[in-house]
């Protein structure tokens, strides 16, 4: 052991450190320390300090805020979907309570202290689930908005690889073209210069679109917006369309989606199609269904992440007439679909007893298990079911 030096046990080690604060612990008791001001720089970057700063837009440097606006963008979703569950399911409840009152004789002065106080609960969720919504809404909207942001800085720290490139070659040829030692100097620009030019260019692009082309293509505001649609009509026998997206927003750049939203026979809906929840690679109904952000043709995550590369790279959709080309990261899990999925799985053991169009059944008997959204008699009825059911408990009190 060098003279001069022993080793210290744990006590004595705290207690030393405990009596002299480090330097560390000094500066930030006296708080953050001042920058000195940007000073632009006074010759082009060389090669390396070029490819760092490239290194910032293709290495993983922003990736934890990236998953906490992910993250975020989850909760409100899933809130959403909750309370507006809660809303109709009270809702329902009630609309039971007051038809078995009536079906017994009483009149609306006879209900109950159970139904009097579901009452009072469903007439307070009304006054506040719209509320929350919208300003869930409007939060899910900063979040796609900061989610760009990210992407555009990325963006702009890989476009202005050319232009610090071309700086430097030219302060180079002007340098051997002036012989003169006084000569003006060749004024640098910097990193700095083009990287704010290029990122005011994207914000002022993205910022210059409408509504509908900043969310209404966004397959997270898409989907927030099903899962709040469905939602709403959670009850309903047959939910109504969601309405095209092209109608999401008016003038005051509002939404819709809840029963209140003030959608009309006019609106134009969601093409009525057939949906299969049959995986197309296993032929059975999902029970884990991932959906592809390119195609939005869904599997059981078993079946698609067996069919795709190990390696991450992209294959054909297996789906017959899909021309895209999805990967893993592509993949989501689709919890709309799982929520579609029960309800049909649901009312198709209610009805297991019923007769059944023997088109509407495979040759072993089992069901296909197709809904579809085609306007007619029964959708309009559902499409107004939220809005009577609010007029009903109004008329009660």
């Amino acid at each position: 052991m060098a003279p001069g030096r022993r080793i210290l046990s744990g006590s004595a080690r705290q207690s030393r450190s405990s009596a002299t604060p480090s330097s560390a612990r000094q500066e930030r008791r006296a708080g953050p320390l001042e920058l000195p001001e940007y000073e632009a720089p006074s010759c082009p970057l060389d090669p390396q300090s070029r490819r760092q700063i490239l290194d910032l837009a293709t290495q993983q440097h922003s990736a934890k805020y990236s998953d906490q606006l992910a993250n975020t963008l989850k909760m409100l979703e899933d809130s959403v979907r909750d309370i507006n569950d809660n809303y109709a399911e009270r809702k329902d409840e009630l609309k039971t309570l007051q038809s078995k009152r009536r079906e017994k004789g009483g009149g609306d002065d006879e209900a109950n202290a159970q139904e009097r106080a579901l009452k009072a609960t469903v007439l307070k969720l009304r006054e506040v689930v719209p509320e929350l919504t919208e300003s869930s809404e409007e939060a899910v909207r900063d979040l796609i908005d900061w989610q760009v942001e990210v992407e555009d800085e990325k963006k702009a720290l890989r476009e202005i690889q050319a232009l610090l490139e071309d700086e430097a070659r030219e302060a180079k040829a002007h340098a051997e073209l002036q012989a003169d030692p006084d000569a003006d100097l060749f004024e640098v620009k910097g990193p700095r210069h083009f990287f704010n030019e290029a990122r005011d260019a994207q914000t002022e692009e993205y910022y210059s679109k409408s509504m509908y082309q900043k969310y209404g293509l966004n397959n997270d505001y898409v989907h927030f917006k099903k899962l709040w649609h469905d939602a709403v009509h959670s009850r309903d026998a047959q939910p109504p369309p969601v309405p095209d997206a092209t109608r999401w927003f008016g003038q005051q750049g509002g939404g819709g989606g809840g029963d209140e939203a003030g959608d009309s026979d006019e609106d134009l809906v969601v093409a009525g199609e057939v949906q299969d929840f049959r995986c197309p690679l296993s032929m059975v109904v999902m029970k884990e269904p991932y959906t592809s952000r390119l195609c939005k043709h869904s599997f059981e995550k078993a079946a698609i992440l067996e069919y795709l590369p190990k390696n991450g790279t992209s294959k054909e959709c297996p789906v017959a007439g899909c021309d895209k080309h999805p990967k893993k990261s592509d993949l989501y899990f689709d919890d709309l679909l799982v929520r579609r999925i029960k309800r049909a799985t649901a009312r198709q053991s209610e009805t297991q007893d019923d007769d059944v169009d023997e088109d509407d059944e495979d040759e072993d008997g089992d069901t296909s298990m197709q809904v579809t959204s085609e306007r007619d008699v029964k959708t309009e009825r559902g499409w107004d079911r939220g809005r009577r059911l609010i007029e009903d408990i109004m008329g009660d009190e």
